[in-house]
């Protein structure tokens, strides 16, 4: 178990001297389906209702909520939050992809990273009773701009 005790292990860094830049990231994740399962999202006949829709909306309120489930996330300011699907029909496969942008002292990949991930698990909660083979994979940064490092392009 970790010791949270001393200082040298429960710190959370100061944003007091970091000046306001204008900061953005976009994370991406996988969603992969059973055939049957991918179709009846096509189709729009999953029993509980639009999947993409729903994974969209719960996406938004993930972003927005990302500091209150990771103890060292601040609460942020995000002026902008976007999330797109790509449908793959050959690999039966949804990419869900999230823009987070703020115009303040804060970096906003986690909140990125939080709307991909609570997408994919919308998702999944979805379509469940439909296929528990669902694999829900790849979740990263693609890529960040501001901060104190400056920006950042994955692969």
């Amino acid at each position: 178990m970790t010791d949270f005790s001393t200082p040298e292990v429960y710190t959370s860094e100061s944003a007091t001297s970091v000046k306001s830049d204008g900061r953005s990231a976009l994370a991406v994740g996988k969603v992969i389906l059973s055939e049957e399962s991918y179709a009846l999202i096509k189709d729009k006949k999953i029993k509980k209702g639009d999947v993409l829709t729903i994974a969209e909306v719960t996406g938004l309120f993930g972003a927005k909520k990302t500091s209150d489930l990771f103890a060292f996330c601040r609460p942020n300011t995000i002026s902008e939050i976007s999330i797109e699907f790509g449908l793959n029909d050959d690999d039966y496969e949804i990419t869900v992809q999230a823009f987070t942008k703020t115009n303040g002292l804060i970096s906003v990949e986690m909140e990125a990273m939080t709307a991909v991930s609570t997408s994919c698990l919308a998702i999944y909660d979805m379509c469940k009773s439909a296929d528990q083979s669902i694999r829900i994979t790849d979740i990263r940064l693609l890529s960040k701009t501001g901060g104190q490092k400056g920006g950042f392009r994955g692969a």
